[in-house]
């Protein structure tokens, strides 16, 4: 029995298979979401990208969905929440085999908007102390990916976006909201920006050839009692994350940093508002921006001005450090970070 009907509509000069889903109210939608989205692995070109669509209503899904490029899910009106599984919400797929990654190459053209993607953390089924942490989306060694419009809610102990290794990622209009420690301690973004350095680093996603995100947008999002808004905690000595734009954006009751930024170049933190100080045990720049370049030094300091902070409305610290070089507000004998999770290969 046929589980989706498909249409073909115009959209500018792109013509989009459309594959939509036929799903009941309070359902589990996992098997037919996830055979659309391998008729979209099979089919979909970069001239005809096919598009998953989910109805409105409230959904479960019960094992993680694997999507593949030029592929699009639009989800506008749809709650779907994660039942007890090992893992997130929605990921690249993982390579099989001996297969592996490199660079960029992995996937390219995704578009996920609108839904709320919601982890359940709240839930007495699934809640603190009975489930594994998991990062709700993950994509990794791609180009394109666009997140519009949708939520992504109730994390456990890890990120609500992961990316690792992306060439062009725009994050706009969203929400990340709530979290759990589930007793991992250190803090966590709810959108992590990664290197390609080891499994450790970004599980199921080989090879670990060391490939940054670059060319990442993230504005018009609401960041909301959450560990830590944007950024990284891990980083390899000389390679950087360059032209990261995080701007226009909204930070409320953030228990550690609003964006921690290492090894960042050519980038923009702009127009970001950040509420509510909330003292966190240790937290360094607590509600504020905190970046750390690998090895600066007095003759390499003109790389400060690869990174711009400006109109920043916040009463929180502000501070850039390393080996004992200071740049920053009045407020920066306060406010440095120390070398988070540093990878170096030498």
């Amino acid at each position: 029995k046929s589980i989706v009907t498909q249409n073909t509509v115009s959209d500018k000069t792109i013509k989009i298979i459309d594959i939509q889903i036929e799903a009941k109210n309070g359902s589990d939608i996992t098997a037919k979401v996830q055979q659309a989205l391998d008729v979209a692995r099979d089919f979909a070109m970069d001239s005809v990208p096919y598009r998953i669509i989910i109805p409105k209503g409230t959904y479960t899904i019960s094992s993680a969905l694997e999507i593949y490029s030029n592929t699009q899910i639009c989800a506008e009106g749809a709650h779907i929440i994660k039942q007890s599984f090992s893992g997130g919400m929605l990921r690249t797929a993982f390579p099989k085999g001996d297969n592996k990654l490199y660079g960029y190459s992995g996937y390219k053209n995704i578009k996920i908007v609108g839904g709320i993607w919601d982890g359940n953390a709240e839930s007495q089924k699934y809640g603190e102390g009975k489930c594994k942490v998991f990062s709700s989306f993950r994509f990794a060694h791609a180009t394109n990916i666009t997140l519009e419009n949708l939520s992504i809610t109730n994390n456990v102990g890890s990120h609500h976006l992961e990316l690792g290794g992306i060439d062009g990622a725009t994050i706009t209009g969203c929400t990340f909201e709530g979290y759990k420690d589930g007793g991992i301690s250190g803090g966590k973004e709810a959108i992590q920006l990664d290197v390609m350095y080891s499994p450790e680093v970004f599980v199921g996603y080989p090879a670990f050839d060391d490939t940054p995100c670059i060319n990442v947008k993230i504005s018009n999002n609401t960041f909301k009692n959450v560990n830590r808004g944007v950024g990284n905690h891990t980083a390899v000595n000389g390679v950087y994350f360059e032209n990261v734009e995080v701007t226009n954006n909204i930070f409320e009751n953030i228990t550690q940093q609003s964006i921690l930024a290492l090894n960042w170049k050519d980038c923009n933190i702009s127009n970001n508002i950040m509420s509510v100080f909330i003292s966190y045990a240790n937290s360094i720049c607590p509600n504020g921006i905190a970046v750390q370049i690998k090895g600066l030094t007095y003759d390499s300091v003109d790389m400060l001005n690869d990174i711009s902070f400006k109109e920043i409305y916040v009463d929180s610290p502000i501070g850039i450090e390393s080996d004992m070089f200071y740049f920053g507000d009045q407020s920066l004998d306060e406010c440095f970070i120390e070398a988070y999770y540093f990878r170096d290969e030498n």
